[in-house]
């Protein structure tokens, strides 16, 4: 089964060319992309999913909600970018 997955516009484009050049697809060369990241950080997952563990274990809700929430700024700034460069293509293209 397959399904749909957006991507920037740009990320598209260079798999598109990537994967013609490959004389592939596009979603081939991301599902391959995807893959070697997992395996490139398989020990950074597990060290995540193990600290997760031992705060639903022997932690409190709050070490939880902090371990989860260590990256909202980064995350917050990164919205905020996406946000300002799309409504720029929105202005840019009235």
């Amino acid at each position: 089964m397959t399904r749909a997955l957006r991507v920037p516009e740009q990320v598209h484009n260079e798999a598109t060319q990537i994967a013609a050049m490959r004389r592939s697809h596009p979603g081939v060369l991301i599902a391959e992309a995807w893959r070697e990241y997992l395996a490139n950080h398989r020990d950074e997952f597990a060290a995540d999913l193990e600290e997760a563990a031992k705060l639903l274990r022997d932690g409190t809700l709050d070490q939880l909600a902090t371990f989860a929430s260590r990256n909202v700024d980064e995350r917050a700034a990164e919205a905020v970018e996406h946000l300002k460069s799309k409504t720029a293509k929105q202005s840019a293209d009235a």
